[in-house]
């Protein structure tokens, strides 16, 4: 069975499925469609529960990177993972979690205004919610270090309830579960 992405991919996986000599209830023939669209997204890059797939625990968004420089922005921190964290580091040796975002940005292109901090960075940001996250935005914690609202560490949203970070508690950079208990709002990067 061929599955298509292109315009009139949905009727195309229909046809595929069923033929005149199947009769089957609207209920049936709904579930077929569910179980092929299923099945194309977890054969299409960044579909299904796979890196950069579905959605994650507590309903955060996944899917696909919203543009190309987003992707790259994942596969810049991505290529981090295992160095060292270190308090107020900008990398390419170490790096703090706001250091570890600039850092990733200004590879990829994108201007930051200055050396910001995890709540510099969700102010600089378009705030989004948890439900509209894509991978390559920001996503800001409160584990109380400052203020209330106030963001005191930030990861690199990675897709399916994950992200790349600079982890004090872990020592290093490393890919984690977004700890949804402690999420402050999520931040889309201008210009990516």
């Amino acid at each position: 069975m061929t599955l298509g992405t292109g315009p009139g991919a949905l009727e195309s996986l229909y046809s595929q499925a069923v033929t005149p000599s199947q009769p089957t209830s609207a209920t049936a023939q709904l579930a077929l469609l569910q179980s092929l669209l299923q099945q194309r997204q977890q054969k299409q890059p960044g579909g299904g529960k796979g890196p950069g797939g579905g959605k994650g625990p507590g309903g955060g968004g996944g899917g696909q990177p919203k543009s190309g420089d987003a992707a790259r922005l994942i596969n810049i921190a991505h290529r981090q993972i295992g160095d060292p964290y270190v308090w107020g580091d900008t990398g390419p040796a170490g790096f703090d979690c706001s250091g570890l975002v600039d850092f990733s940005l200004k590879k990829v292109g994108v201007h930051v205004p200055g050396r910001l901090t995890a709540n510099g960075l969700m102010n600089w940001t378009h705030s989004v919610s948890k439900h509209q996250l894509s991978p390559g935005d920001l996503v800001f914690f409160n584990y109380g270090r400052l203020g209330a609202g106030q963001a005191d560490h930030v990861g690199i949203y990675k897709g399916g309830g994950k992200m790349i970070a600079a982890s004090s508690s872990a020592g290093h950079v490393q890919v984690q579960p977004v700890d949804w208990s402690a999420f402050i709002g999520g931040g889309a990067i201008p210009h990516l």
